[in-house]
């Protein structure tokens, strides 16, 4: 059984990019919802959400970046998305 071909790689890589552009809009509609209602602030569970958001979007801004700096692992690029993905 072959590997991944460039082709299917780029396929991937393509379905990661949208993923992430709907999550980010997900998690924009979840920041505005909370900000603007405050019937949304009153349970513990979506504050939890509401602050979760935000690491949520700290990964998908990294996996936006994919491979452009994986070939580079001492450069800043490399060090951001990997920190990103941590936090």
């Amino acid at each position: 059984m072959a590997g991944i071909t460039e082709e299917d790689a780029e396929a991937i890589i393509a379905i990661e990019r949208v993923g992430s552009v709907f999550s980010l809009l997900g998690c924009l509609f979840v920041l505005v919802t909370f900000s603007c209602s405050s019937a949304f602030r009153l349970r513990a569970i979506n504050r939890m959400v509401f602050f979760a958001t935000f690491g949520n979007m700290f990964t998908n801004v990294a996996t936006l970046m994919t491979r452009t700096y994986t070939p580079y692992v001492d450069s800043f690029g490399c060090q951001l998305q990997a920190f990103l993905i941590q936090v």
